[in-house]
């Protein structure tokens, strides 16, 4: 079962970080403040934001999100919440199990 519950997890976090990606593309603000995917035992929420500075490598905020979405995962494979900033501070991705945030 908790080999089951890892994979709903991962398969969780790609639907969200497909998500987030494109809704920071879409708004304004370059943020997505608490996309939800999944069901309630196996629900992750996230959060993302990019920062535009003169000198960032990325030009699109979804590829710089979904680029911290996969890092998170390469460095925190098994850990079911993470905050992570790449592209040199251009962009930033925290993610948490909604069940460990209501405890």
């Amino acid at each position: 079962q908790v080999r089951s519950r890892q994979r709903l997890r991962g398969h969780n976090l790609r639907r969200l970080a497909a998500t987030v990606a494109a809704e920071v593309n879409a708004n304004s603000c370059n943020c997505s403040i608490g996309s939800v995917a999944g069901r309630r035992h196996d629900q992750v929420t996230a959060s993302a934001y990019c920062y535009w500075r003169p000198g960032a490598r990325s030009k699109d905020c979804g590829a710089c999100v979904a680029l911290a979405f996969r890092e998170a995962q390469r460095l925190c494979p098994y850990h079911r919440q993470a905050v992570v900033v790449v592209d040199g501070g251009a962009c930033s991705v925290s993610f948490l199990d909604v069940q460990r945030r209501e405890q």
